[in-house]
């Protein structure tokens, strides 16, 4: 598939929708909108304040219960009034309306900034007139408002409204904590590659995040992921190695007590942060009978963007092999230069151990990978036997809906046992 180098995530949903409700259907201009002059008045909406939203166990004394709250809605705005015993808050929102691909309804995204009191996380409109409204002060208290509108709804009907990969509680990791579990959903896998002495080595990491708070905001999410080292289990003089990294599904996972179902959908489950980068890194062995060194990276780079010149940068050192099989990404230093097209480490300086950092690269979607080819291993000298050449993942997982929040990090190793001769 072609990758791009941002897919329809929520969070590009926020950043465009504020400047354009119809990313597919034209602009909002050209949108017709019962609303685009006229504001639409929710009524009263009624629901719950939650001051700590991150217990799980809670109190009838923890939450109040009689909060109320009155909204006014333009196609751009909408007006924020809530009250919460003898506390009044307002607040003015840029809003996005879109229809929703996962339930039957319509979503309601807003722009928020650092220094309002009030953030307005998500809003759900659906097509039997129920409309909730997801919101958190400053102090990290919840608030969740609903109220029925037919109105609304028939409004939004009549307008060419653009679909985004966006569910009902894509809001709740804004709110509550995760809870994290890092599976295996099968053993490691080696496929031999025939007539060539190669093989291929992939490890799968499946990680189940659950959100929990109170009835029925609760949800499971899943992302597998898959770390791949190719290349040949024998070496004569040198041999050609290749690393990639892979999201093979993603979606909600539905637990039936007994049983579970995994529906694949879109999430904002995403591998690698601007400020997070996915790192992968090689050692092959440097032991008194096996001396490899890796001397070339030719331009087979593959980084889900147009270009990615400035985006791969790399580290590389000697580390010997006497203490235990060393990990480049807690060892080698990061370099402050982009990986060349075609890079060499000539005599005088081998190595044994490489480190690429992708820098500023996410993989978003089932089917995005990255990989890097072309690594050549020489087989310097030594007496010869079997040893193992190493790959190291670090890949980082967050979820990113209106902000980042970092939910794991991947980190596994895959060797592959080659016969030096």
């Amino acid at each position: 598939m072609e990758v791009t180098p941002l897919k329809w995530k929520p969070l590009f949903a926020v950043l465009l929708g504020l400047l354009m409700v119809g990313v597919t259907a034209g602009s909002a201009s050209a949108i017709k909108s019962p609303i685009n002059d006229t504001s639409l008045s929710f009524g009263t909406l009624k629901g719950f304040y939650d001051p700590d939203p991150t217990i799980v166990t809670k109190t009838p004394k923890k939450i109040t219960k009689n909060v109320v709250g009155t909204f006014k809605l333009d196609l751009h705005k909408m007006d924020i009034l809530i009250f919460n015993g003898k506390n009044k808050i307002f607040a003015r929102k840029n809003v996005s309306i879109l229809k929703s691909k996962y339930f039957d309804g319509y979503v309601i995204l807003f722009n928020n900034s650092e220094k309002d009191t009030l953030f307005a996380l998500q809003g759900n409109v659906y097509k039997n007139g129920t409309i909730e409204l997801f919101l958190k002060d400053s102090n990290g208290g919840a608030y969740v408002l609903k109220t029925t509108n037919m109105k609304l709804v028939k409004t939004l009907n009549s307008m060419n409204l653009p679909t985004a990969n966006i569910d009902k509680n894509y809001w709740l990791p804004l709110v509550v904590p995760p809870k994290i579990k890092v599976l295996k959903p099968r053993d490691s896998e080696v496929t031999v590659l025939g007539g060539t002495n190669s093989v291929i080595r992939s490890d799968d990491e499946f990680i189940l995040v659950t959100y929990q708070w109170l009835e029925p905001y609760e949800e499971q999410w899943y992302i597998q992921v898959r770390c791949v080292f190719e290349g040949p289990t024998n070496m004569e003089y040198y041999g050609d190695y290749k690393v990639g990294i892979e999201i093979v599904d993603e979606g909600k996972y539905i637990d039936r007590g007994t049983s579970f179902a995994l529906v694949s959908m879109g999430t904002p489950l995403t591998l690698g942060s601007y400020n997070d980068p996915i790192e992968i890194g090689i050692t092959a062995p440097w032991t008194s009978a096996v001396h490899d060194r890796i001397y070339r990276i030719d331009d087979k780079i593959y980084v889900p963007q147009s270009s990615y010149s400035s985006l791969l940068k790399w580290g590389f050192d000697l580390l010997t092999w006497y203490m235990g099989i060393p990990n480049p990404l807690s060892i080698i230093p990061d370099s402050e230069a982009p990986l060349p097209l075609t890079f060499e480490i000539y005599p005088g300086e081998e190595s044994n151990s490489f480190r690429f950092i992708f820098d500023k690269v996410e993989l978003h979607d089932a089917g995005n990978r990255m990989s890097v080819e072309g690594i050549i291993i020489e087989y310097q000298e030594g007496d010869g036997g079997t040893e193992p050449i190493y790959a190291f993942y670090k890949v980082p997982v967050y979820w990113e809906y209106v902000y980042s929040t970092k939910i794991t990090t991947i980190n596994t190793d895959i060797p592959i046992y080659v016969t030096h001769w």
